[in-house]
């Protein structure tokens, strides 16, 4: 009830407490939260608040459940409470799990062997130590046991892409048609960050930004950057920051925002807006805090969803960045973010998986940083197993504007943007053939291509259809 004078709305949280267990966990996790419509003076609101207990589950890396490498809801007694913040609580319900429910996951991005270091856990009211798991899996046999199939062949020069866009052929049959140099195109953006005759201040395109694929007809996705509003070089609206929006608990304004940036957008003349970011603000000095929405996963999951939904409703697509660990700006080419997997999975991730499988987005952009090791945009167990296997991804993964030089472990000799596609990160961005800013080559898939244990046609066939999918939705 409102007991001011004032009309107003007020925000509502659930929050759950799970029982004590082998597993170490939060005494208390945000699992819902919703926001009332504007009360009068002596009127209130009854809120019916869905909530996902699967939240604040458990990940163990280390067996010590019994159930290891995977997300578990231990068994026992779990409260929820309601109140406008989590020092304001009530119980509000409760209700007991008689066996453990487990969600089975593979091991991924857990350090490398000889990099573990120790963890504190907490549990029965006991601090202890511990080392983290290292890495135990065969990524080699891992990657190779997923390898596509080369497409079934067909002419050269077949079909043009107007044949694709009025469904006279599908997209793995235009593919299949392309010369390898076509396909090798479709997996670099244009190296021009202000690309074309649309929105000036653009950063860059992918698609059909070579001769060679405009004369296929292959249309291009132009960029732009946008946490907070459409970055152009003419007037454009801004938004408050996304910490801000956070702020507000109120995902239905936000998804309606985003709404009007879809629009705007379209007038414009850009595709795919960069953003939301959405990275876990886990440093205080962070520099794009701001530009993150929060140190909770769950809120932070619940409000890119909300931006990602408004803009892909209203016609334009949206690219969620920086996937993953993003800690810092400074340094952030060179910065190695040494996380165990259970952090990684429960705090660094949470957000992303939530985001991912409630708004469904068609991009995702990867991170400048290592990840125990292992660049980002050549880190396929995060890519690959995490992102499109377990949560059902299937769209197309851009670089961040540019990356860092790297060789395959698994693979010597398969190097930067060859590493980059057996990784299933679909284009360099903003690409180009030449050497990048840092690099001493430029373009190794050709190379790659035509060398003994380099890169395999489908893995470039692969990344092209992705590509292609996406170019399909364009207006």
């Amino acid at each position: 009830m409102n007991a001011g004078n004032h009309a107003g709305k007020e925000t509502i949280m659930l929050f759950a407490a799970p029982p004590e267990g082998k597993l170490s966990k939060p005494a208390l996790g945000l699992v819902g939260f919703m926001k009332t419509g504007l009360i009068k003076p002596g009127e209130s609101e009854i809120l019916n608040i869905p909530y996902d207990i699967n939240t604040i589950s458990s990940f163990d890396d280390d067996g010590s459940s019994g159930h290891i490498n995977s997300f578990v809801l231990e068994k026992g007694e779990y409260r929820i409470f309601a109140g406008e913040d989590i020092r304001n609580i009530e119980e509000v319900y409760r209700f007991s799990l008689s066996d453990d429910q487990v969600t089975e996951s593979e091991q991924c991005c857990a350090p490398a062997k000889g990099t573990a270091f120790e963890r504190l856990t907490y549990i029965d009211g006991k601090v202890s130590q511990e080392m983290i798991p290292e890495i135990s899996i065969d990524l080699k046999k891992r990657i190779e046991d997923n390898m596509p199939s080369e497409l079934s062949s067909v002419e050269m020069d077949k079909y043009k892409w107007s044949d694709v866009s009025t469904g006279k052929v599908s997209v793995e049959e235009f593919v299949s048609s392309l010369s390898d140099d076509e396909i090798m195109d479709l997996c670099r953006g244009s190296v021009d960050q202000d690309y074309g005759d649309r929105v000036r201040g653009n950063t860059g395109a992918f698609g059909g930004t070579t001769d060679r694929t405009q004369k296929k007809g292959i249309p291009y996705a132009v960029t732009t950057d946008g946490p907070s509003g459409i970055r152009m070089k003419h007037t454009a609206v801004l938004l408050p920051c996304g910490n801000s929006l956070a702020c507000t608990y109120d995902l239905n304004a936000v998804k309606k925002l985003y709404g009007y940036i879809a629009r705007e957008m379209q007038l414009a003349g850009s595709d795919v807006l960069l953003a939301p970011g959405m990275n876990i603000q886990r440093n205080p000095l962070c520099g794009r805090n701001f530009e993150y929405f929060s140190e909770d996963p769950y809120l932070s999951g619940m409000m890119a969803a909300s931006v990602v939904e408004g803009i892909q409703e209203n016609g334009s697509h949206c690219c969620p960045k920086h996937f993953a660990c993003n800690n810092q700006e400074q340094n952030r080419n060179h910065n190695d973010s040494r996380v165990s997997e259970k952090a990684l999975r429960e705090i660094y991730l949470r957000n992303f998986e939530i985001m991912v499988k409630k708004a469904h987005p068609e991009l995702m952009m990867s991170s400048y940083n290592k990840l125990n090791g292992i660049y980002n945009h050549y880190n396929y167990d995060l890519i690959e197993t995490v992102l499109r296997k377990e949560w059902g991804f299937d769209g197309v993964i851009l670089t961040d504007w540019w990356m860092q030089t790297g060789e395959s472990p698994e693979y010597p000799g398969l190097k930067n943007d060859a590493y980059r596609v057996r990784s299933s990160v679909d284009v360099l961005m903003p690409g180009g053939d030449g050497p990048w800013p840092g690099s001493a080559v430029g373009n190794t898939l050709p190379a790659s291509l035509k060398k003994e244990g380099g890169l395999n046609k489908s893995e470039l066939q692969r990344t092209a259809v992705r590509v292609a999918r996406f170019l399909l939705k364009l207006k």
